[in-house]
């Protein structure tokens, strides 16, 4: 199931209860359309790109020193670590140049960036024929309302227009989020002392044969 899940304390208490949040990526599979995703330059939703379903995503690796992206924007749940995942392969003339993964994040503008440098990993050396999943982990800065995911390639060689097999392929896209415990500090929280009260209240419990 593609979706954003959120993990917090398996210490349940009811002063402590949260609301969970959930997101998901518009159209991971990229099924017949371009739906929630954004694209630039020489890329394309097509049958032959698909892994499963109907269709993927594409690079037009045969179009001389072509470059391109897909992207999509979600806003973002505060104090959070996402990791997104796709899975992505070439064939065999895919011409050599930069193919990226990266997560940038933007203010409440949607516009301006805001963190440190976006987190990009160059996928490009590690690029098989063969279907292989690919990471990136970006931690959310607290000035973030907006995370952007991106995939996509540039600088390629010029290639030769006769040779076949000069496309890569993109599918099952996925995104995750962790939601850090935040941290509680007993003598300026009146509801942390409670916490390590009830802790050890319980311990008597906690003897032999106990975890």
């Amino acid at each position: 199931m593609k979706t954003c899940r959120l993990h917090r304390s398996s210490l349940i208490l009811p002063f402590l209860a949260a609301p969970l949040f959930a997101q998901s990526l518009v159209n991971p599979g990229f099924e017949g359309q371009e739906s929630g995703w954004s694209k630039s330059g020489r890329v394309e939703i097509a049958d032959w790109a698909a892994e499963t379903g109907q269709s993927g995503a594409a690079f037009q690796g045969w179009v001389s020193e072509a470059e391109g992206h897909f992207e999509q924007s979600l806003r973002t749940v505060p104090d959070s670590i996402y990791t997104f995942k796709i899975r992505g392969k070439k064939q065999p003339n895919f011409p050599t140049g930069d193919i990226y993964i990266k997560a940038e994040f933007y203010g409440k503008d949607n516009l301006t960036r805001v963190g440190t440098a976006p987190i990009v990993s160059n996928v490009a050396p590690v690029l098989t024929t063969e279907w292989q999943t690919f990471i990136i982990t970006a931690e959310t800065p607290a000035e973030a309302s907006y995370v952007h995911f991106s995939f996509g390639f540039r600088g390629g060689q010029k290639p030769d227009l006769k040779t076949l097999g000069m496309a890569a392929a993109w599918d099952n896209a996925e995104l995750s989020c962790f939601v850090k415990e935040p941290v509680i500090k007993e003598e300026k929280n009146p509801v942390a002392r409670e916490v390590k009260s009830f802790i050890r209240d319980l311990s008597p419990f906690q003897k032999k044969g106990s975890p």
